[in-house]
């Protein structure tokens, strides 16, 4: 992303839930983009579901643009699926404290 965005700025969020049994955070946020290269500005407002386990570590994150699900049409769902795979190959991941 940094190499498509010259910016990212949150502009608001705000928590709308948060429960322990299943654990899990739940909060709005809009958040502006900005295009490098053409400077083009695009607000995005998302709903974001947090999913923890029993010691608080994410085990699940999703972000609903516009509260709606992700587009899958022209097998973008694919595309993501794939990206989701091979992008660890790419971008080194933080180990966990309990796996040192």
């Amino acid at each position: 992303m940094p190499h498509l965005l010259s910016k990212s700025a949150t502009i608001s969020y705000d928590i709308v839930s948060s429960t322990h049994n299943p654990n899990r955070i739940t909060y709005e946020q809009e958040q502006e983009y900005t295009i490098r290269g053409i400077g083009r500005k695009k607000v995005i407002k998302s709903l974001v579901v947090v999913e923890l386990d029993d010691e608080d570590m994410i085990i699940h994150l999703r972000d609903m643009w516009n509260g709606g699900d992700l587009p899958t049409k022209w097998g973008l769902e694919r595309l993501r699926r794939l990206t989701a795979m091979t992008l660890p190959w790419l971008v080194p991941v933080p180990k966990s404290k309990k796996n040192e």
